[in-house]
């Protein structure tokens, strides 16, 4: 049977000439942006709450049946890789064997079914809460961090062995290309914020210049959530650092207004 899993828009239109990359995630991957784009590549994310590896009672919540969904199956057969963020849901249906038998299977049904996935490339983090299972909340956008730099190191690899059958001339210009590229990849390190309506961008740049954050960049603030661009890991790590989560609600809001800002 062939699940359609209606996905609303989840990205913004694809640049066709861009690799396309796909992250399906349970609820850690909540405050990523849904669409993500570098001079490199381009990252489509899908967050589920309660996200399992199998469930047959709720096939939503199924990876087992998502991945044979029609919306799912289309992004799948253009991207060129696929990375999987799903926790501890599964362990309340299913025992430890029987889960990574699920991903054993799902694993191997993706690579004979799409040719072009048909490679290994892990992931891990060690930024754990106390309870060895959940991320810690304030570890969040350095977990989508490390996702883009696992994608940049994948993408190297490939040109690499692309490069290695090139003329000497196609390498001088492929390799100014990719210098240029690594410049536009300084800016692709983020961090989100949930941010109020109160809240004006006026209002977030001159908050942000106070706490003397260096960003390079602030896009347009959607559904609620803030993304803040900077262009190496210091800055960033530096407003992981003085940003609480909370950082912009409605009462950090009539604080700073009441504030006798320099």
């Amino acid at each position: 049977t062939n699940h359609i899993i209606n996905l609303n828009m989840i990205y913004e239109q694809p640049i066709q000439n861009l690799p396309k990359y796909f992250v399906l995630s349970d609820s850690h991957g909540k405050y990523f942006p849904p669409y993500h784009r570098t001079a490199q590549y381009q990252l489509v994310i899908k967050s589920i709450s309660g996200l399992q590896w199998n469930n047959p009672w709720q096939q939503e919540l199924s990876v087992n049946n998502l991945i044979e969904s029609t919306s799912i199956k289309s992004i799948i057969s253009t991207c060129a890789g696929i990375i999987f963020m799903v926790g501890t849901n599964s362990i309340r249906s299913w025992s430890a064997s029987e889960i990574i038998q699920d991903i054993v299977n799902i694993t191997q049904s993706i690579r004979s079914t799409y040719d072009h996935l048909n490679h290994i490339n892990k992931i891990s983090y060690n930024h754990l809460n106390v309870d060895g299972l959940h991320i810690r909340a304030k570890h969040t956008s350095l977990i989508f961090n490390i996702i883009l730099d696992n994608i940049t190191c994948l993408l190297n690899k490939t040109n690499k062995i692309k490069n290695s059958q090139r003329s000497s001339e196609a390498k001088s210009r492929r390799n100014k290309r990719v210098h240029q590229r690594q410049k536009q990849q300084q800016q692709s390190h983020i961090i989100f914020r949930l941010v109020d309506t109160i809240w004006k961008l006026k209002d977030i740049k001159q908050y942000l210049r106070y706490k003397q954050i260096k960003y390079s960049g602030l896009p347009d603030i959607h559904n609620n959530k803030l993304y803040v661009q900077f262009n190496n890991s210091i800055n960033l790590q530096h407003a992981e650092q003085c940003l609480a989560l909370g950082e912009f609600d409605s009462s950090h809001y009539r604080i700073w207004m009441t504030h006798e800002r320099p």
